[in-house]
């Protein structure tokens, strides 16, 4: 076993959570000659579960699957950790997917490629670098193989610890319709700024997220300042960095969050609002005007798709 250290990053530190290192695999204890990487407050609970090698945790039975989604299956798990002797929710995905033209399309594009698992550690440490509300990541690995579209991969993350889905938590804070009196609370304008603010941050960094639905940010409420909220994104594997058709890819995250706003949770203006916050702006120009439409048109779309 030995600690990899990679160069500093030179990127400003925007989380207050300094125990998730903003660059992969930085501070990580290495196992398995380079397959395995795990985060040093859970190095013991991973050895006491004989996790040191990669074929293990692939393996592992001790662990209950939520899903299975094709050649991946989502499970969840409890682990110990040392800094503060708390256990732990944490959920791990495994991947044995075969993604040869994922590999080939970065390879030719110059982007480069990582399995799933190793992408979204890679991922969630580059959001955090751009401020974006996220994961904690406990361990990520893959194989080293000749034909790396074939390496089966992990990605082990901390519960976030008081966030719900942000279409569940709407429904339950919030249960009448837009337009009603509650559309008048404080609080729903707070979730819809942090909401959008999250968004900024990733897009301003160069980052799409490619499934970008409500059910992906986590909703929590900062727990000594009633009416203030954080929206933690999850689900970051299949992110892309900095493409070269970046608005593109920006009206199809912008278009999947207005598509999967539940129905009747948001008025017209709050929809709008939500759209001002992203891009930061109190008055619309023709460019704004034309965007929110092309969003829209875009969302209908989804919905039409959705009932062919």
């Amino acid at each position: 076993m030995v600690i990899r250290t990679p160069p500093t990053d030179r990127g400003q530190l925007h989380q207050s959570d300094v125990r998730s290192p903003l660059t992969w695999p930085h501070g990580h204890v290495c196992f398995d000659e380079g397959r395995l990487w795990v985060h040093p407050d859970y190095v013991e609970t991973f050895q006491q579960r004989g996790w040191t090698t990669l074929e293990a945790v692939m393996q592992a039975e001790d662990v209950t699957v939520v899903r299975r989604v094709g050649q991946r299956d989502n499970t969840r798990l409890t682990l110990a950790r040392a800094s503060d002797g708390k256990v732990v929710r944490a959920y791990m995905k495994r991947h044995v997917s075969r993604c040869f033209g994922d590999w080939l399309f970065g390879i030719v594009s110059g982007r480069g490629w990582s399995p799933p698992g190793i992408a979204e550690a890679e991922s969630v440490a580059a959001a955090r670098r751009a401020g974006v509300a996220t994961m904690t990541t406990i361990a990520a690995g893959c194989e080293i193989n000749e034909r790396p579209w074939q390496a089966a991969s992990f990605f082990v993350s901390e519960e976030i610890d008081g966030g719900v889905p942000a279409d569940d938590f709407w429904r339950a804070e919030f249960p009448s319709d837009a337009g009603g009196d509650n559309e008048h609370d404080p609080r729903r304008d707070a979730v819809i700024e942090a909401l959008a603010r999250s968004a900024r941050r990733l897009h301003g960094a160069g980052m799409f997220h490619r499934d970008f639905y409500w059910c992906h940010f986590f909703v929590r409420q900062h727990p000594h300042e009633p009416g203030k909220f954080a929206a933690h994104l999850i689900d970051l594997q299949r992110i892309v960095r900095r493409p070269l058709l970046a608005a593109r890819w920006r009206l199809k995250d912008l278009a999947q969050f207005v598509y999967s706003i539940p129905e009747g949770a948001l008025s017209n203006d709050e929809r709008r609002r939500w759209f001002e916050y992203y891009r930061d702006i109190d008055r619309w120009s023709w460019s704004h005007r034309l965007e929110w439409a092309a969003i829209r048109v875009r969302a209908w779309f989804y919905r039409v798709k959705e009932r062919l």
